[in-house]
């Protein structure tokens, strides 16, 4: 991924101490912004986390896929993305004081370090050993293990596209680092 403080015009986390340039009086949610790079397209779609999942990401993604084919929106798709957010969850005011259902979502924070009495603890004791296998039975091991290698065969093939897709990653940052062409 790229560092979405080069490319998004806000992060994706909007801390009170992180507010963007873009705030206005209502609480922003997401974010288009067209990047143009010597002839190409970025761009960037940031949603803010505490608002919007990643499903709801999709959503909208897939609405603006439909918008640029030039296809239709369904009544249900135009009910849910034309709601007023200003109704559907009201949002908590300064008098709100959590009850006991949310007791088991609350994280209790760790003991500090000088509450707990910290004991040495003995490392164990490193070991050597040696196996040898005969020829049969290092063929039966390889027969056992075919079946494995063929259900995980997949995942490889899914692991070259990760790393092709990182690598094409840490090409276009040294490109933007170094400033020159893709």
């Amino acid at each position: 991924m790229l560092d979405e403080n080069v490319f998004a015009p806000c992060t994706t986390l909007n801390l009170p101490s992180n507010l963007p340039s873009i705030t206005t009086e209502s609480a922003l949610v997401f974010c288009v912004q067209a990047n143009f790079i010597e002839g190409r397209l970025m761009l960037t779609l940031v949603a803010q986390h505490n608002v919007m999942d990643m499903t709801g990401q999709d959503f909208i993604i897939g609405l603006l896929s439909k918008t640029c084919h030039n296809e239709a929106f369904t009544i249900e798709e135009l009910t849910v993305g034309n709601m007023d957010r200003s109704h559907v969850i009201p949002l908590l005011d300064d008098s709100y004081t959590p009850g006991p259902e949310l007791v088991h979502q609350i994280v209790k924070p760790p003991p500090s370090v000088k509450d707990v009495a910290l004991e040495p603890v003995t490392p164990p004791k490193p070991t050597w050993a040696y196996i040898q296998l005969s020829a049969a039975q290092l063929g039966s091991l390889k027969s056992s293990r075919r079946e494995y290698i063929a259900r995980i065969h997949g995942l490889y093939l899914y692991g070259r596209c990760c790393q092709r897709f990182y690598l094409e990653i840490h090409r276009l940052r040294a490109c933007f680092s170094s400033g020159s062409d893709l």
